[in-house]
């Protein structure tokens, strides 16, 4: 009895002991896993600390390379900028560079023009002065030879004119002697125009001139004939004073309508020395 108990007692202590080494054991294993948990867990932070850091810099990294590149393309425009402000700045100047160009060629232009023109002015002054000279000249020169020709014709008619006391006689015989030319070509076809001539004379110029053709006889005159007939008789002066001569001179005959007149010359406003109205005549 005495053996059993101890036995029991050594049984039971036996089985704290187990009892206590075992939650000892499952303390220690406790621990064990909860410092391994711990280990894992202060390892997971450490990783996710160093995830989050690795995060961090990468987008530190990319926000710097985004501000980069951000600057890089701030730089580009503002590059591009400036050099389309030269090259507007550029062209500017240089499309002021042709207008003050053509301005000043477009003045240079209007002086010469200017300038010619004056020259022209004066040139065509002149020629005009030259030609009215000239134009004079000739004038006076044919009134000379126009008066030669008269003093000349009076002269001739002089020496064959016999004197006689019969005056109507005498006009009949010259008058028989001495025929008209235009009166025998009025009887003939004619044509008529203006033509240019040449005046002769020291300038020789060229002058339009009313002409006709009669037959082959070409006659021109100064200004076209605005009457029915015209042309150069000789008429015989009807002097009545005691020194008066009635010689025969050569005379512009004009007739309009029933009006023969008769001029000094063929030229525009001559002198008209006298009218004969053919419808009153008998």
């Amino acid at each position: 009895m005495c053996s059993v108990v101890p036995q029991y007692e050594r049984g039971r202590a036996a089985r704290g002991l187990l009892k206590k080494l075992l939650e000892e054991k499952r303390i220690e294993e406790e621990r064990i896993r909860e410092e391994q948990r711990r280990r894992e867990e202060e390892q997971r932070r450490e990783m996710e600390r160093l995830e989050q850091q690795r995060r961090m810099e990468e987008l530190e990294e990319l926000k710097k390379k985004a501000e980069e590149e951000a600057q890089r393309k701030r730089a580009e425009e503002e590059e591009r900028l400036r050099k389309e402000e030269e090259q507007k700045q550029a062209m500017l100047a240089k499309a002021r560079e042709i207008e003050e160009a053509r301005r000043i060629e477009e003045a240079r232009k209007a002086e010469v023009e200017a300038k010619r023109r004056q020259e022209e002015e004066e040139r065509l002054r002149l020629e005009e002065e030259e030609r009215l000279k000239a134009e004079e000249e000739e004038r006076r020169r044919l009134e000379e030879a126009e008066e030669d020709a008269i003093s000349q014709l009076d002269n001739a008619l002089k020496q064959t004119e016999e004197v006689s006391d019969d005056e109507e006689e005498d006009d009949e015989a010259f008058i028989e002697r001495s025929p008209s030319i235009i009166d025998k070509s009025l009887e003939l076809p004619y044509k008529e125009s203006y033509l240019t001539m040449k005046e002769g004379g020291l300038l020789n110029l060229w002058k339009r001139h009313w002409c006709i053709l009669r037959d082959e006889t070409l006659m021109w005159f100064r200004a076209k004939l605005e009457a029915l007939k015209a042309g150069w008789l000789l008429k015989k002066g009807g002097g009545t004073g005691t020194l008066s001569r009635r010689n025969w001179k050569r005379r512009w005959f004009v007739l309009k309508d029933t009006i023969l007149s008769y001029h000094e010359n063929d030229a525009e406003g001559a002198k008209t020395l006298g009218s004969i109205d053919l419808k009153n005549c008998q």
